[in-house]
């Protein structure tokens, strides 16, 4: 059940994370093409715009339901002003931050997890709390991942955690994760983009743990395809959302990823 929304305390501000990635674009970047230099590229809002996986959709979402200019408008984007169809009545708050997000359905078949195919959280930005009456709330866009749209929802705005990276060591091929969809709820990925894959915090995923991604060649175990590999940036219990780098070839749904232990 979704709890009313409300403040969160000790969680960074939306403005904190662009400064920060501001400032380490700005700092010494490790060598190009390295797994340290991909994990870097990461440590920026790409991480809160990527896609995650999510089975529940949220009860009585607090939603986008018009523009302040009282225009037929339905597409928004960073500075323009929105109206929320609830206000103090959900714990709102001005200055407040939250995410704006929505959920569709994967555009792709996949090998299903947990007997379920759980759909596409998509972030399309963050806003912040400008006017709050009783039953309603003015926003202003902060940032867009992408077009906000009226009938989006909000969430609390919670920064991720950079990944630290983990060493080397041996891939476990024999308990691989599979790739469940792509960006946007795709079927393929090059180096840089973002999947979402079957392993979650349950299957001992955490942030910064190396992969490997191949593909099987065979129905049988045999030899296999190594395509390059992937680390993890958001981590759920039963699912995570990892970004590929160093790729020979484009990366599919179904495709495997062996996690480095």
């Amino acid at each position: 059940m979704t709890r009313p929304i409300r403040r969160l305390s000790g969680l960074c501000t939306a403005s904190a994370v662009l400064a920060l990635a501001s400032a380490g674009a700005a700092s010494a970047q490790p060598r190009a093409g390295t797994p340290d230099a991909a994990i870097a590229v990461a440590r920026s809002v790409e991480i809160l715009c990527a896609p995650r996986a999510v089975w529940l959709a949220p009860e009585l979402p607090t939603t986008l339901v018009a523009s302040q200019e009282g225009n037929a408008k339905r597409m928004f984007g960073p500075g323009e002003a929105v109206i929320l169809d609830a206000g103090r009545n959900r714990g709102l708050a001005v200055g407040v931050e939250f995410f704006v997000r929505r959920q569709y359905r994967p555009r792709v078949a996949s090998v299903v997890p947990h007997g379920e195919m759980p759909a596409v959280l998509h972030t399309a930005g963050w806003l912040r709390i400008v006017a709050v009456e009783e039953e309603m709330a003015i926003a202003t866009i902060s940032y867009a991942c992408d077009g906000v749209l009226l009938g989006d929802y909000i969430e609390p705005f919670e920064a991720a955690d950079p990944p630290a990276g983990s060493p080397p060591a041996e891939a476990d091929y024999a308990s691989a994760a599979r790739v469940l969809f792509t960006e946007e709820g795709g079927y393929t990925a090059g180096p840089n983009r973002f999947v979402v894959i079957d392993h979650g915090r349950e299957d001992g995923v955490v942030p910064g743990l190396r992969f490997t991604v191949f593909r099987e060649t065979t129905a049988a175990p045999g030899p296999v395809h190594n395509l390059g590999e992937a680390f993890a940036v958001l981590v759920d219990e039963r699912t995570a959302t990892v970004r590929i780098f160093g790729t020979t070839d484009a990366v599919y749904t179904g495709d495997r990823l062996a996690a480095h232990r």
